[in-house]
């Protein structure tokens, strides 16, 4: 009988080590893969898996933290953290969203906040209530240059220290320190060479441009607001593709600070028209000559 015993006791040793591996198993696998069918999932706490897959609607009102995520229903979640691709065939709404992969969404988007260190391709509608940063590539929009502004078109600017888009004011209300351009700050203008000429990366065979060149800009006088200059650091002119553009010369094209790299036409539009008035001006002044002349001796002017 005590070896009977001995044994039921080693027999009931091994069957709770074995409910404990079991456990630990059943664990594991719910913390790493979650797998949820047609009715769709609903939780409030959080959520760390590798996998996460609802044909349904995924309600995640805590946090959700994802190597993988495939959702063909709706998606709704306070935070979602996905390291891996996320796939959200259907809608989405979003407190706040970072992807280090890719982010593949068929419907719509809806979120405060969306960081995205792989690439994000929308074919519905992307809203978001916060900012739309694009740290390491230019915003592109080809289609939007295929619609005609036809009525209250705008010009829009970029701050240079914040890069954020807006509208540059003209209003006397927000404007001090006023005074007439004279004909001596006009004649900066002069100064300028206007030229012909094609960019580096143009074809040859492309037609021909206009251009003033910024270090002539700067060097006849005008300021930072006609002629920007590189500041901090040299500039490092990058093609859209983050491909240093290579100059005239063969070489990266790289700005010293302080010098011009840029021109803003529209502030050329002020003092030409200065100019122009100190031009008008003196032409008045020798026809009155010539009038006055002219009467003094006799001449009949045609």
């Amino acid at each position: 009988m005590p070896k009977i015993r001995n044994l039921r006791s080693a027999e009931a040793g091994t069957l709770i080590g074995d409910i404990a591996r079991v456990k630990r198993a059943v664990k594991d696998l719910a913390a790493n893969v979650i797998h949820v069918f047609a009715a769709g999932i609903s939780v409030t706490g959080g959520v760390s898996t590798d996998t996460l897959t609802a044909s349904g609607l995924a309600q995640l009102n805590g946090g959700v933290n994802i190597a993988g995520a495939g959702i063909t229903g709706g998606l709704s979640a306070d935070t979602l953290t996905v390291s891996g691709s996320a796939h959200l065939n259907g809608g989405a709404s979003i407190a706040g969203a970072t992807i280090t992969g890719g982010a593949g969404v068929t419907g719509g988007l809806a979120t405060d906040s969306l960081t995205a260190s792989g690439s994000a391709t929308v074919t519905g509608d992307v809203t978001a209530n916060g900012q739309v940063n694009s740290a390491g590539s230019p915003l592109m929009s080809q289609p939007s240059y295929g619609y005609v502004v036809t009525t209250s078109y705008k010009a829009t600017w970029q701050d240079g220290v914040t890069y954020q888009f807006g509208y540059s004011p003209s209003t006397s209300e927000v404007k001090v320190g006023l005074a007439a351009m004279t004909a001596a700050d006009a004649a900066k203008f002069l100064a300028l060479t206007p030229y012909w000429g094609r960019y580096v990366w143009d074809d040859p065979a492309a037609p021909l441009k206009v251009f003033f060149l910024a270090e002539q800009v700067q060097a006849a006088g005008f300021g930072a607001d006609v002629a920007p200059i590189v500041e901090g650091e040299p500039l490092e002119m990058m093609t859209p593709d983050g491909l240093p553009v290579i100059g005239n010369d063969g070489n990266p094209v790289v700005i010293p600070v302080g010098q011009a790299y840029s021109i803003n036409y529209s502030q050329l539009v002020v003092p030409l028209m200065a100019l122009a008035q100190a031009q008008d001006a003196r032409i008045t002044t020798l026809e009155r000559y010539v009038q006055e002349l002219a009467t003094k001796t006799g001449t009949t002017l045609s």
